[in-house]
Parts: C-alpha cells; structure tokens; sequence
C-alpha cells in the first residue's frame, strides 16, 4: 500500500501543528515508519485531547482534520508494520467517527486494504425477526394511514398539517434494494471488525444508561445477553461504509423546502430497545428495514403537560407512555401505530415520540429541513 502523493495543503490544520505534521510525512516519504509510527501517535493523542474540551459541537474543525489525518496516518503506519487487522480497523474507524475528512487521504482506502485480513472471533449471527401477533400492542388511537406513496402536491400538505403519518410500504414502492439485502449476516460481514457507539440500558433516560465503542460483530453476538440491552442508536453507520448509500433512495418529499443533503442515522438492536419520549429538530422520514417497532406520538401543543427530564434534556421525558392511565389521565391526546418492513413513517419536527422494538430490528431515520 503506497502513501498518497497529494498536497497536503498546512493551513486546514492548527498552525501549531504543521512542523509536525510537514516532518512526519518526511519520516514516511523516507520510509522511516517506525520514527513516523511514534511521532503520529503523539501528534493523534494530541488532536483527540482537543476534541474533549468542552462541547463536541465547539470543536474547531481544524482539530478535527488533525485528528482524522493522524488516525490515517497512524493506520497506514500500522500497515506497513503488518498490526493486527483488528487494531488497524479500530484507529479508522476512531478517525471516521471523531474526526473531519481531508481531501487526498481516504480512511476507506486503508479499509478496503484491511478488512478482507480481518477474521471474527464471534460466529455469524442467527437472529430471528419474526413475533408473535399476541405480542403485538392493540393500537388505541391509530395514525394516519396511506397505502400509496403521496403526490408532491399531497406532500406539501402533508406537511403542512403538521402530523405523523404512516406510509405503508413506502420504501418497497420506491424499491429500496436494502430490503432485499439488509440482515442481520449481511451487515455481519460489512461490519465485522468495525468500531461503533453501542448504548447500553434499558433506555436513555435511565441514571444506569451509558455507551461504549464496541466492534459491530460482538455486538449482533449480545444480542442473546438477557442482563443487559444494547442498542446501536442514532449513528450514522453509512458514513463508515458508503457504499451502502446505494441501497436507499432519498425521496423528493426530502427537498421541497431545502437543497440539503438529509442526515442518515441507524438503530439496530434486539426486541424490547426503548426510545423515551423526545423530540428531534429535524423533520424525519423513518423507514423499517427489517423487524418491528412500536410508535406513540403527542403533538408539541401538549408539552406543558410532558415533564422534561431536566434542562439539559429538555427535549426528553421520562413519562410512560404504554401506561393506560397516563392515555386517560394525563390531558395529553396521543396518537400509535406500528411500524412493519417495508414501512415509511413521517415524524414532524418537534413532535413528541417513544419508540419500543417488538423484534431484532434495523432502521434508518432520514433526518432532514
């Protein structure tokens, strides 16, 4: 595997960086790896101790590019000194997550060298999707239900009215390739071997809830872990493997009202992952590639009466929706559907929604304004 030959252009990085980062890429170009090795290190342990002063969305992206191109390099010094596929993985996948892109200097590249070398020390995943109807929950107050995709025209006024509606079989009638494709073994052999953000609780919301970095192939392997619940929730898993962008289509209803490229974020997880009561900034397409989940909605016009679970988390609550008595007495009119394969859901911005999987599920939300 050879070095790129790109320009690297100093002034994307902080400029107390760029001795360093001119005088590593020397170390390289002389194949010197091992000094490159050691110096890349401590310029990576920098660029990461920069990323955690204060909010993440403060970050100077300069340092992010810092982090990113030392995690290449870094990666690519593991290479040449024949590391561990798994080690070599892990460093891009840190650098995919924390870091911002530069120009010339692909991580993929070092992926698409590495993982074919890669060998899993868990076995291929056996997941069943399938439930029992008596495991269904009774629908009290059901959505708004299309059986057809809606006209333009229809959707500007879908959006106007300002309500979840479920489009049944939406992404089959647009003809998603990820239905077809996506199981549980297929993204097994995309993924195994890669890093990725794993919640562990029973919900968000909880005081014992937390997230670790796990490889995505011990994950599906926890699957059978009855002490505890992961669950790979909001994360962007195409961006650490583009080609899977192909297997979904970004419907028009995505850009009436902007130009902006949506946001696509995965949740996969066993059957019973919960999503508290929340609201997203973001208008959101949701679509069920494999399993089922289990939506209440209440309209924003009701949140005087939805408890914050503190400032910080204004947006969620710890109130339990599935409880009768909080449909009867609470003042508050919710709404239910589920969601099945196949499906499209419309969440408006700021509508307030829980969300419980009824089996193993994957799902992508399409995030966009």
């Amino acid at each position: 595997m050879d070095f790129p030959k790109n320009e690297l252009k100093l002034d994307l990085f902080p400029k107390g960086l760029h001795f360093s980062i001119s005088e590593i890429v020397a170390l390289i170009g002389k194949q010197d790896i091992s000094k490159a090795s050691k110096r890349v290190e401590l310029l990576r342990d920098v660029a990461h101790d920069q990323l955690n002063v204060g909010k993440y969305c403060d970050v100077d992206i300069k340092w992010r590019r810092a982090y990113y191109l030392s995690s290449f390099i870094q990666a690519f010094c593991q290479v040449c000194e024949k590391h561990a596929s798994e080690v070599i993985l892990k460093v891009c996948d840190e650098g995919l997550l924390m870091g911002a892109p530069v120009s010339g200097f692909s991580i993929h590249d070092i992926i698409g060298w590495t993982r074919p070398r890669y060998t899993s020390s868990v076995d291929k995943p056996s997941i069943n999707c399938s439930i029992e109807q008596t495991a269904l929950p009774v629908l009290r107050n059901p959505v708004q239900r299309l059986s057809r995709l809606p006209t333009l025209e229809e959707w500007i006024n879908i959006r106007q009215a300002g309500k979840p509606i479920l489009i049944a079989q939406g992404a089959s009638l647009m003809n998603w390739p990820a239905l077809e494709k996506w199981s549980f073994e297929y993204l097994w052999e995309k993924f195994k071997g890669r890093t990725v953000p794993i919640e562990e609780g029973a919900k968000y919301t909880d005081e014992n809830w937390g997230q670790r970095l796990r490889k995505f192939d011990d994950f599906l392997d926890s699957f059978n872990d009855k002490n505890i619940k992961s669950y790979l929730a909001q994360h962007p898993l195409l961006e650490q493997a583009p080609e899977l962008y192909d297997d979904i289509d970004f419907p028009d209803y995505c850009f009436t009202e902007s130009s902006d490229d949506p946001e696509v974020n995965a949740w996969i997880g066993p059957a019973g992952t919960v999503s508290s009561l929340h609201t997203d900034n973001k208008f959101n397409l949701f679509s069920q590639i494999l399993g089922k989940k289990y939506f209440i909605f209440a309209d924003q016009k009701f949140s005087s009466l939805i408890p914050a679970v503190n400032k910080v988390m204004f947006n969620s609550s710890k109130l339990e929706v599935e409880d009768q008595e909080v449909w009867t007495s609470s003042g508050i009119i919710f709404e239910d559907c589920i969601v099945e394969e196949g499906d499209l859901l419309y969440i408006p911005k700021l509508y307030w929604h829980y969300v419980r999987s009824l089996s193993p599920s994957i799902s992508l939300s399409i995030w966009f304004k």
